[in-house]
This record gives C-alpha cells, structure tokens and sequence, in this order.
C-alpha cells in the first residue's frame, strides 16, 4: 500500500475526489518548504526557493492510503510525469485523535520551474486550495 498526499481537487468533495473513492483516508496532511500556486481549476505546489525571503503557510491536504493500481490511475489523472511529477516527500500528517507523526508520502509536483510559476500565476499564501466540487470541465 501507498501513501498519497493530495492538496487540490482530489480531496475529499473536490471535483475528483471519486478516483479516491475505494482508499482509506489517513489525516491531514501538512507539506512545509513548498508554495502552492492557483493554476486555474487547480492548484500546483512547488519547491520554495531559497532566495525568496517569505515564510507561508505549509501546503494543506489530506493524506490517503492506495493500492499499486489507485496509484497507477493517479499519474494518468495528474498527467505525471509531464504535468505533475511524483516524489516521495517527508511531511507531518494529523491523524483521526489529533496524533501527529511524520509519514513519507507520495505527493504531485508541478512540473515547472519556480521562476516560471512566480510569474505566471497567483501564490495561495493560506496553503489551501478551496475544495470545488464541480467535475473537470
């Protein structure tokens, strides 16, 4: 089994929550040292630069335990590895009880460079993408 960590429309009420619809939900997650962009009907998350002199809210998701085939289905939904690339990051997840451990997960990044996202699109500065309900037009 896999452990996902989604911030966007894959969340639960998100317009694509229903590909998780048969994964069990672990808890929030919290992703620190990356920023979360506003790509339009969904958001990507990119490593934070080492230059830039702000510090924001970590990136806000939940975290969801997959199956080898779920995880297969993912990198066609998110267009990985050409839109989004798949890494295993380290971030702390608040679990059912309010226990927070630390937990490697498999996260979406966007696959751009920082400079580029910086100038194309609008930071989410709270680290939470509003859950849209509505399907992928």
């Amino acid at each position: 089994m896999n452990k996902v960590f989604v911030y966007g429309t894959l969340k639960r009420g998100g317009g694509l929550h229903h590909y998780l619809s048969g994964a069990e939900f672990v808890g929030a997650g919290f992703l620190a040292g990356f920023d979360m962009f506003n790509l339009g009907w969904f958001p990507g998350i990119v490593k934070r630069s080492e230059s830039q002199d702000h510090e924001l809210n970590p990136v806000m998701g939940e975290v969801f335990l997959v199956d080898d085939e779920t995880l297969k289905l993912l990198d066609e939904v998110e267009s990985a590895p050409s839109l989004y690339k798949r890494e295993e990051l380290c971030l702390t997840v608040i679990e059912p009880g309010l226990v927070s451990t630390t937990h490697k997960c498999w996260t979406y990044i966007y696959n751009s460079r920082v400079h580029e996202v910086n100038r194309k699109y609008d930071l989410i500065e709270s680290g939470s993408f509003p859950v849209r309900s509505e399907s992928f037009p």
